[in-house]
């Protein structure tokens, strides 16, 4: 995985897709960054599982596993 000269913002959002889960940028880190995540996948190991180890040992980034409210703006009809 590859961040070439990208907001961390950006890094964040590519990072839910691949958990397909919300994830809040807590860091405070502002500019762009040049970021590569080199992901290997040791037999039984998942997408997810391979990218927890990565992001820790190669960025030293953590994700922490949370429940908090979050706002949600739900449409219920467009006119």
């Amino acid at each position: 995985m590859n961040f070439p000269n990208q907001a961390f913002t950006n890094i964040v959002k590519n990072l839910q897709l691949d958990f397909d889960k919300p994830i809040l940028d807590r860091t405070g880190l502002t500019g762009s960054f040049d970021a590569s995540l080199d992901i290997s996948y040791p037999r039984g190991t998942s997408a997810g599982d391979a990218i927890m180890q990565a992001l820790p040992d190669q960025l030293g980034l953590e994700l922490t596993p949370r429940q908090e409210p979050m706002d949600v703006l739900v449409i219920e009809k467009v006119k």
